[in-house]
């Protein structure tokens, strides 16, 4: 399957979301076509969602903002479900520290939130790959350098600062 770009509804006033995101799209069980990401607005982070009802009618909607979000630069998600499920919210604050909140869904669930320093130099960055040990993002510094950064999906591991 090759992905196509699209352009989806004007959810929220231009200009009014601070950063969001990667938005993922998918069929519900329940036959909702859904759209969803996380975006921030003024200092609080939502999850929000559009897309269309079993009758092809739109839906929109947002869950419940939480607050103190306003010095993140990125927040993005992974989520891997092949042999088991690790799902996984990145968001790198101002000051250069990056926290996973990490949530694994198998016959023991948990959640675990684990802080990385050392990211002062990135200005933003995006996740590019996600696979059963470590999620890969490309970071784009203040000084304009590419690099990848990989971190292990372990809940107690330590992340190398830049990937090879």
């Amino acid at each position: 399957m090759t992905a196509q770009p699209s352009t989806g509804v004007h959810v929220f006033t231009p200009g009014i979301a601070k950063l969001s995101s990667t938005w993922t799209s998918r069929n519900q069980s329940n036959g909702y076509k859904l759209t969803s990401g996380e975006v921030l607005l003024n200092d609080s982070i939502y999850s929000a969602w559009y897309g269309t009802d079993p009758d092809g009618k739109l839906v929109v909607g947002m869950g419940n903002g939480q607050k103190g979000f306003g010095q993140y630069l990125v927040t993005e998600s992974s989520t891997y479900r092949q042999g088991g499920s690790l799902d996984a919210t990145y968001r790198l604050r101002g000051d250069g520290v990056l926290y996973r909140w990490a949530h694994r869904w198998d016959g023991n669930p948990t959640s675990v939130v684990t802080r990385f320093t050392g990211y002062s130099a990135v200005k933003t960055m995006a996740l590019i790959s996600e696979t059963a040990t470590y999620d890969t993002f490309l970071a784009n510094t203040h000084g304009g350098a590419l690099y990848t950064i990989r971190i292990l999906r372990t809940t107690e591991a330590v992340a190398p600062l830049f990937g090879e």
